[in-house]
């Protein structure tokens, strides 16, 4: 065919070869309707390997240089329907540049802008914003991040790698960091871990409402059913619990109350690795780097000022205020000691019922 104009419906069987006028320009202009016969293909370089077809019916294939670019399915409609570009062709969002979305590896997803790759989705992958969970209304982000999330497990924000990883029925948990939460499996509800490790033991379905940040952060409380404990700082409540669950505890301060805690309950510890050494201790007060930093298993104590009572092992009903009040003291005999002020009672070794108040008396 060259030149002209046909008017009216085309139907064409057999091939059709369309001539231009050696400019490069085609002046054959079709008015209604052009039909080649089904799976013939229209050829855009002459006859060569770039060409639209129907593949098979209601579905169209656009090849460039013999490689499939495009492919359109009409099957039925809704999510029958399909469009696919082949793997790892690229869909360019900036006209050919350097801004495009592909299938980067098999089963990956890669973005990329300016040239560069800027988020990779893969099977490790896991985004929920409230809508494709098997809970209701949880937040997800991060490589495994809540996982095994189920039917039940409702209200959860987890982010970060690992975070929440196994947990499947448990409510209302706010989890942030790399392995933070990892190990809780069941029902657990109403805890908060913020920081890398935090709460990364916990594994009890009635431990709850307990509120860890900082790295490593209550690590340690394990399968015990502690409940109430607030730890602020790095490893704060990060030893490894045993035995009787504690509770009630708050500890702020890097090191904090991060002994191998055993029935410790009621304790309050403010500052650098102050009560860091409680184990079945209970009812203190530490405020002061390393403030009662030895007491194990004294109880009903309160200890203010840094380095007061530090050498203290097992020691009841004190109060020692200042700085290094009461800071020799090493045995039991030292319980009902009062030492108010710098220094105070710093000869004092063992003795029970001591009081000595102003700078360095006794």
């Amino acid at each position: 065919l060259e030149g002209g104009t046909i008017s009216g419906d085309v139907t064409i069987s057999g091939d059709l070869t369309v001539n231009g006028d050696g400019s490069g320009n085609y002046d054959e202009i079709v008015n209604g309707n052009l039909a080649v016969g089904a799976t013939d293909k229209i050829y855009l370089d002459g006859g060569s390997d770039t060409y639209i077809h129907e593949v098979s019916a209601d579905q169209m294939n656009i090849v460039c240089g013999g490689q499939t670019i495009l492919e359109i399915v009409e099957a039925g409609g809704g999510d029958s329907d399909w469009v696919a570009i082949q793997a790892l062709n690229k869909l360019y969002l900036d006209g050919g540049g350097d801004t495009y979305i592909h299938e980067s590896a098999a089963d990956t997803i890669g973005f990329a802008t300016g040239g560069s790759a800027r988020m990779v989705i893969d099977a490790n992958s896991r985004i929920s914003l409230s809508n494709n969970d098997s809970g209701t209304s949880n937040t997800v982000f991060g490589k495994l991040a809540g996982n095994a999330l189920a039917s039940g497990g409702d209200y959860n924000i987890f982010l970060g790698e690992d975070a929440g990883k196994v947990l499947q029925t448990g409510d209302r948990n706010t989890v942030i960091g790399y392995d933070a939460y990892d190990a809780a499996d069941g029902a657990e509800t109403d805890n908060m871990a913020i920081g890398y490790g935090a709460l990364s033991n916990l594994n009890n379905d009635s431990a709850t409402r307990n509120i860890v940040i900082g790295n490593n952060a209550g690590d340690g409380m394990g399968t015990l059913a502690s409940l109430d404990n607030i730890f602020l700082g790095h490893d704060a409540g990060g030893g490894s619990w045993t035995g009787t669950l504690s509770s009630y505890n708050v500890g702020i301060g890097n090191y904090t109350l991060d002994a191998a805690m055993n029935g410790a309950t009621y304790n309050t510890a403010v500052g650098y690795n102050a009560g860091g050494a409680i184990i079945n201790a209970g009812n203190g007060v530490y405020i002061g780097a390393n403030a009662g930093v030895l007491n194990a298993s004294g109880s009903d104590s309160t200890v203010i000022g840094s380095g007061a009572g530090e050498s203290a092992t097992d020691l009841d009903w004190a109060v020692l205020v200042g700085r290094g009040a009461g800071g020799s003291i090493n045995a039991a005999g030292g319980d009902g000691t009062v030492a108010v002020g710098y220094s105070a009672l710093t000869a004092l070794t063992s003795g029970a019922g001591n009081v000595a108040v102003g700078y360095q008396s006794l």
